[in-house]
């Protein structure tokens, strides 16, 4: 059996979180399209859970500016349990 080697969890800050979007959402993309489980992500962020939405959104807007769309698809827990 091989072990893995602990990953270090440190905590990530806002302004940390940016820059690494920045670095991988091409300035020439027209739609950004984010899949992302907030509370996941947000876990490892360094700001109250309270703040954790409005925080991302406010940074996701930023990165991605007024020139593009930003798309965050959503899904409620009824989600594919109802057929219609």
């Amino acid at each position: 059996m091989t072990h893995r080697p602990r990953i270090q969890r440190t905590r990530l800050s806002g302004d940390a979180l940016e820059q690494a979007l920045r670095e991988v959402i091409p300035d020439e993309d027209e739609v950004v399209i984010v899949f992302s489980r907030l509370w996941t992500i947000g876990s490892r962020l360094d700001f109250p859970g309270r703040e954790l939405p409005g925080r991302m959104l406010d940074i996701l807007l930023d990165v991605v500016g007024g020139g593009r769309t930003l798309l965050i698809p959503g899904y409620c827990f009824a989600f594919g349990s109802e057929r219609r």
